[in-house]
Formats: C-alpha cells, structure tokens, sequence
C-alpha cells in the first residue's frame, strides 16, 4: 500500500488518522483534515470539468470543485458570482399583541415585556406557579417531621425524670418572749431619758435656728481690722459691757429706770420717797441699756458643771486646729459650744476665744491679699502663684471666696499673655513652601514625613514657622519632638522657651537631652533684638522647671547626664534668675570637673561668687600586677597559696 500524502500540503497520513478517516477524498485527491479546514466558501461556481455548479473549497492556494476535486479559476468564480442572485431566507414573524414588537412566529412569550402569547404558554405558567408552591410546603412539612423526630430521640434518651425537691416550708416565727415588769419598766425609763434628749437638742436646734435668722437679717458692714457686729442673741449671753463712770444721781436714776427697788412697793402710803433728780435725757444714759426683746439665757448649775467639763476639751482642740490652720473648723466648734453652754461663763470665753480666731484669720487675708496685688501689678505672676498658695493652706469660707477671686484674676492673666503670644506669632505671613511643609507636619499619618516636613522647616528658618514647630513639640512620636525643637533652637526665637523647657523633665532621654540644649540656646538669645518675645517670656518659672530638672539629674553620674547638667546650668546662668544659685550650688559636689566649670561660672554671674581652686590631681599610678600573683594574707593568719597541676603540653 502506497503512502496517502495530503494534496495541499504534501503531507503524509500516519496509519490511526486513515483509520478515524481524518481525511477527505475530493476529485481522486486526498485531504488532510487540516487543509480542509482551512478552505474557505466562496459564491456558486459552476465547475468545467464536471459542469455541477456548487460552491468550491479553498485548499489554501486554489479552490477546487466538491464534487470532482478539479480546480476552479478565478474567472469562473467571478462569472459565478455574477451570475447567482444573493438568496434571502425569510422567517415568518408575528407582532407581539402588548408592545408590538416583532417577534419569531413559533415565540410563546416576547423577550421585550416579557408577556406571554398563547394560552399554551398561560398554563405552563400556572402549572409552574402550583408546582412551586408545593415545593414549599413539601419542604415545611419534611422540615417540621425532622425536627420532631430529633424531639422525640431526645425524649427517648434522656434518663428517666428526677422528682422534684420536696416543698420548702417557710420557718415558723419564734414565740413572742414574755416581758417581764422589771424590764419593762427599765425600758420606760430608757425611753423618757431620750425623750428627754431629744427635747434638748431640739431646743439646742432652734437655738442655732434662731441666730442664723438674726445674722442673715442684719447688714453686713464692711470688714475692718477690729470687726464691730450689731448685738444678735449670741451677744445676749455675753455679759454686759460696762458703762462709763457717771456721777451718783445719773446711776441713781438708771437703776431706778431699769427696776424699782423692793422696799418701794412696800412703803406705807403716808411715807413719800426721797427727791430724786430729774432724770437725764436719753442721749446721756448707759450706752447699751437692757434690751426687752431678748432675755438672757440663765444657766444652771448642772449646765454650768457641764461646760465647765467640756472646755477643756474645747481648747486643746481649738489649739490643735490653729496650728494646723483649720480657722472654719475652729470656729465651727466654738460656735457649736455656744450653742450647748449658752450663759455659761465658760461660754463668755469661748465667745472671746471666737472674734480672736476671726481678727486673726481676717489678717492673713488681707495679708495675702495685699502680697498678691502687689505682685499682679508688678507684672510677676510667679510670686502672685506664690501668694496664692499660702493662702489655699487656711481652710474657711472666707479665706476660699479671697482665694476664688484671686484665680480668676491668674487666669485672666494668662489667658491675656496667651493672646499676646498669638498676636505675636501671626505677624510673619508663610511663604507657600512654608504653608505646605507646615500641612504636612500637621496632617500627615506618617511620622517619618512629619519628622521629613520639620527636619526642612529647620533647614528653611523661616519665624512664619513657629506656631507649626511648637505644635509639633505635642506629637507622640519622639523624633518629631527632637526634629521640631532643634528647628525652634535654630531659629532662634525665645518665644518659644517656655514650650520647650517642660521637655527638659520627659522621661525619654532623647527628648530631655535635646530640649536642654535647646534652652541654652534660646536663653542666651540677645535681649536687645528680640526684646518683643522676651516681654512674653515669664523667665522665672523657666528657670524654676530647669532647676527642678537640674535637681533630679543630680542623683545620677554618667558622660551623658554630665553634658545634660552642662546644658541646664548654662541655661540658667543665661536667664538671671538668683532664686536657682542654690540648686547650682549643689552641683558643685559633681565628679565631673566640666559640670563644676559650669556651675562655678553660673554662680559667678548670679551672684558673684567665686569658685575655690581645686588642687591638682595625681594621675593614678597603673601597677600591672603578674597574672598569676596571689592576694596578701589576712592579718595573724598564714597564707598557703593553691598550686594547680600544669597541663600536659599537646
């Protein structure tokens, strides 16, 4: 058997393609299934060899006839397609009776309103719908049998059921004991006792009632040193002050004015009594006479006892809240005193005792008072602080209205510097590489392009900037921090030292080291210059956090914190403020000879002083002891030193 080989590509037929019959016979010539694929129809060509006109194949480079196999030339096929009309296959159609498209004539419902067009299609919908909701209750009523047939499994095997707790009886109440008559009446007793204590102070109450009533009704004169009050009726139980020396006939006719003697009520009728003279007008009497309104409280002797009693008690403590400055307590007591020992000549003392603590307590006020005002108008917030601070050690409600008062006045105080502080920081208009550098530091999530923004805002040095920076001394992150206050140091502003200088106390050592010497700094900016951000600049409570700082770092020695001791101590000395020389002072004791440099020069600038010469150090003498040299023996005892076996050379 020859070998078939394709007549397109001249390829040859392998055996399983000749069996599958992958090829195509076409005009006594063989096709691969390839090649056949591969021709394309053309028009109706009438073929020359066997005359049927069909459409030949195209074997990729000739057409040939299907049914010869014969090649068919271009010119026949041109001919061909000349001469064979295009034929137009058309459908049957139907309008659609809703929307009125057109639509095949077999359709049962129109793809446009998607309704249906024959009664055939109407009950295949319907079917459809009953179908649909049988399933749906087929599947409730399968879902339902599961559930019960789980309940019931359940049911099955549990254990059999526990009997329930037999019924708890409530406990029946005790039998009522029997009273005897002794107890009873020892319990009557009791109960008069407090009756009567309860009356007592219920008299006590209305006691307090009632001067509370008298005070709030009389006006409140303003408070001298020596503060002189209307009589009220805690005055009535004062006794009362004594008149001025008067010749005998005006006391004669004050006595007689006030009460009449007895022996004149028992005067026979016939018996006139002695010429007395006319009494003086009223403006010439005692100066106090007997109020009628108010009695005086008369004590008796077992109250007297009692207050007798108790007021020793009452000064030791009124002693103990003294010292401690607890005035509102004192007096407190000793009004409660005269509440309970009214009349009383242990309460005559008490009352006495009472306006001491008040004068008393009215002088430290106004002593306070005089200190903080002086200090405000002074422009020294610090020793207003100061003022204010003693002050808040007295406990009384008066001494705290003085001390309210005395805040808002701080507060109002600062609030107008921080004004000030943002007139000053908004006279610098940004240029627009500033304004956006200065979004950046402000919006951006990542702190490394928040550190990038202040590391050029440094770089740029632009005073439009300062608000931006000390913002930024807030930021979480510390590189931020450090990045923003090297920019403020540089710029060289002391507007921005009192942001600054709290940083000097953060616990992160990066922070502190930086902002101490970003303090140093600022400090020694010029005076003359920067004059306006100076007047800001409250240098006393700077110095005081940095003498704080300083006093903390004390505790520690190491190359680091002697440089940070370096950076606050020039600091300080830069500021001015003598208040830090002491804790200056305690630097000296620094092993460091550079910190004791610094503080000895600090010193010299605050207050002159001059800082002793240090004699000169031996540079210690470096002994190299032999390697395998042993210690001394202790002292009456023999030393053996310990010989280890040589190793055996390798």
């Amino acid at each position: 058997m020859e070998d078939m080989v394709c007549a397109s590509c001249h390829k040859g037929l392998s055996l399983e393609e000749i069996e599958r019959g992958s090829f195509k016979h076409l005009g006594g010539r063989v096709y691969c299934a390839d090649c056949v694929a591969k021709m394309r129809r053309v028009g109706p060509t009438v073929c020359s060899q066997c005359g049927v006109q069909d459409t030949p194949l195209y074997n990729g480079k000739t057409y040939v006839c299907r049914k010869c196999g014969a090649e068919v030339g271009r010119k026949e096929q041109a001919t061909a397609a000349k001469a064979a009309p295009a034929k137009t296959i058309r459908k049957p159609v139907k309008k659609c009776p809703y929307c009125g498209a057109l639509l095949a004539a077999e359709a049962l419902k129109c793809r446009y309103c998607s309704s249906l067009l024959t009664r055939e299609a109407h009950e295949l919908d319907r079917v459809g719908g009953q179908n649909s909701r049988l399933r749906f209750w087929v599947g409730c009523l399968l879902s339902a049998t599961a559930f019960l047939l789980i309940f019931l499994v359940y049911v099955l095997t549990r254990g059999p059921a526990e009997t329930p707790p037999a019924a708890v009886t409530a406990p029946q109440p005790p039998p009522a004991p029997t009273i005897d008559k002794a107890t009873h009446e020892a319990d009557q007793e009791r109960i008069k006792e407090l009756s009567r204590q309860i009356e007592l102070m219920q008299k006590r109450l209305a006691f307090l009632e009632a001067e509370r009533v008298a005070l709030r009704e009389q006006p409140v004169p303003p408070i001298p040193r020596t503060p002189a009050r209307e009589p009220s009726i805690t005055k009535a139980v004062e006794p009362p002050p004594k008149a001025p020396v008067a010749p005998e006939p005006v006391k004669e006719a004050a006595k007689a004015v006030a009460a009449p003697p007895k022996e004149a009520t028992k005067a026979p009728p016939d018996v006139t009594p002695s010429p007395t003279p006319p009494s003086p007008p009223p403006t010439k009497m005692a100066a106090n006479p007997p109020s009628k309104a108010v009695e005086p409280v008369k004590a008796t002797p077992a109250e007297v006892a009692a207050a007798a009693a108790a007021y020793p008690a009452l000064e030791a403590k009124l002693k103990d809240l003294k010292a401690n400055r607890r005035y509102g307590e004192a007096i407190a007591a000793c009004r409660l005193y005269l509440a309970a020992h009214a009349g009383t000549p242990q309460g005559d003392r008490v009352q006495a005792d009472q306006s001491a603590l008040r004068a008393d307590l009215e002088r430290i006020i106004d002593d306070h008072v005089r200190r903080f005002r002086e200090a405000m108008g002074k422009g020294d917030p610090e020793a207003a602080r100061r003022a204010l601070a003693g002050l808040v050690a007295y406990e009384a409600p008066e001494a705290r209205d003085a001390r309210d008062h005395m805040l808002a006045q701080l507060k109002e105080a600062g609030q107008r510097t921080s004004g000030d502080e943002a007139k000053y920081l908004a006279q610098w208009e940004a240029p627009p590489n500033v304004a956006r550098l200065l979004g950046d530091l402000k919006t951006e999530k990542e702190w490394e392009q928040r550190a990038h923004a202040a590391k050029e805002l440094d770089r740029l040095r632009h005073r439009a900037a300062l608000g931006g920076l000390i913002d930024a001394l807030k930021d979480p992150e510390w590189y931020v921090v450090t990045r923003a206050a090297e920019a403020l140091a540089n710029i060289g502003d002391p507007i921005a030292l009192p942001h600054i200088a709290p940083l000097a106390q953060a616990p992160h050592p990066a922070i502190s080291d930086t902002a101490a010497k970003a303090c140093r700094t600022l400090a020694g900016a010029s005076r003359e210059t920067q004059a306006d951000a100076w007047k800001l600049v409250d240098t006393k409570k700077v110095a005081a956090g940095l003498a704080e700082a300083l006093k903390v770092s004390g505790k520690d020695e190491s190359k680091v914190i002697s440089r940070y001791q370096i950076y606050l101590v020039d600091a300080l000395a830069s500021l001015g403020v003598k208040e830090t020389a002491p804790v200056i002072r305690s630097i000296l004791e620094s092993k460091d000879p550079d910190v004791r440099k610094a503080a000895g020069l600090a010193l010299k600038k605050l207050t002159g002083e001059d800082m002793p010469a240090e004699p000169p150090r031996k540079a210690p003498e470096e002994t190299k002891a032999p390697i395998n040299a042993t210690p001394p023996p202790p002292a009456g005892k023999e030393f053996v030193p310990v010989r280890f076996p040589e190793k055996a050379a390798p």
